[in-house]
């Protein structure tokens, strides 16, 4: 008697797929599948056996994401914060991830280098639109209101 169930090869396969675009999360890889109309018990079951083996890693994924979007986008960590928790990751693990990536990615380099590129080396003499329509601009980057005050102040210090 046959089944419509597709085999662990056949789910497995789709990982591989899924993964050959780009390193994912245990959550999304689940979402993923179910929405393709695999049995969700079948995914979890094939899954769980992918991370045992190491294919699939939450921590490495999320250190290359959270790497990836603070290097090439210099983005703060709200933002990332939000991201990681968009693909399912716990929050000690976005947490420990956010912590070492802005350890080598420091904040106040980060917002520095926004100040560069919008030529704002001061924000004295800025009329109070102006100053706010910056730090609205460096929120919506991701940072946090203290870090942006905290690294204006350096500047104007310097």
């Amino acid at each position: 008697m046959e089944t419509n169930t597709p085999s662990d090869q056949t789910i497995k396969d789709a990982v591989f797929r899924l993964l050959s675009y780009r390193l994912r999360s245990q959550a999304e890889l689940i979402r993923r599948l179910t929405e393709k109309g695999f049995a969700a018990s079948q995914v979890k079951q094939v899954v769980q056996e992918l991370v045992n083996k190491g294919y699939i890693d939450d921590r490495k994924f999320g250190m290359a994401f959270a790497r990836d979007q603070v290097r090439l986008r210099n983005l703060g960590p709200v933002i990332v914060r939000n991201k990681l928790r968009g693909f399912g990751l716990e929050p000690e693990l976005i947490e420990s991830t956010l912590a070492t990536v802005y350890e080598e990615f420091p904040e106040t380099d980060l917002i520095q280098y926004w100040c560069g590129k919008k030529g704002i080396f001061s924000v004295e003499g800025k009329s109070a639109k102006d100053r706010q329509k910056f730090f609205t601009f460096l929120q919506r980057k991701g940072f946090s209101w203290d870090s942006i005050q905290l690294t204006l102040k350096e500047i104007a210090e310097n």
